[in-house]
């Protein structure tokens, strides 16, 4: 397949999964891909690595908006280059109790054979987890401030 057409198809899945249009990323899934999503379970209960296009699609759909609500993703960059795409952006939600969030998301796409086969979502789980719990983690926020505890943000 042409770099052009991997672009193409690499562009229609970024636009399905910003318009959270399921059936077309479902449909542009490989039957054996993966989409992993980094971050605390406690905190963010969807993260983990999932597999198949039925499951991806089960939780996008709905394991996601059991804690963040009606979501969506603002894409600040999207790059494409033959098989692999990345996009850096936002997920801007509304938790259940109405209260919106925002935090950075950066997802990997990598097609094989005019399917997606992988998809790696990293995401700002501090600031998501803090956002979702409602309260700060007793992590130093501010440049000038130190860390206290054992626990240091990268």
């Amino acid at each position: 397949m042409s770099d052009a057409m991997e672009r193409t198809l690499l562009e229609r899945f970024y636009r399905a999964l910003c318009a959270q249009d399921y059936s077309v990323i479902e449909s542009m899934l490989a039957e054996d891909a993966t989409w992993s999503i980094g971050g605390p379970v406690d905190a963010l209960p969807f993260c983990g690595v999932y597999r198949g296009p039925a499951r991806i699609r089960q939780v996008l759909e709905y394991k996601i908006a059991e804690t963040l609500g009606r979501r969506r993703i603002v894409a600040d960059y999207f790059l494409a280059d033959g098989e692999r795409g990345a996009l850096l952006g936002r997920l801007v939600g509304r938790l259940p109790g109405g209260q919106t969030i925002a935090y950075r998301v950066a997802q990997f796409f990598v097609m094989r054979g005019g399917k997606v086969r992988e998809v790696h979502s990293l995401l700002d789980s501090f600031d998501a987890a803090e956002q979702v719990i409602g309260r700060r983690l007793g992590i130093a926020h501010d440049a000038g401030e130190t860390p206290s505890g054992s626990i240091v943000p990268v």
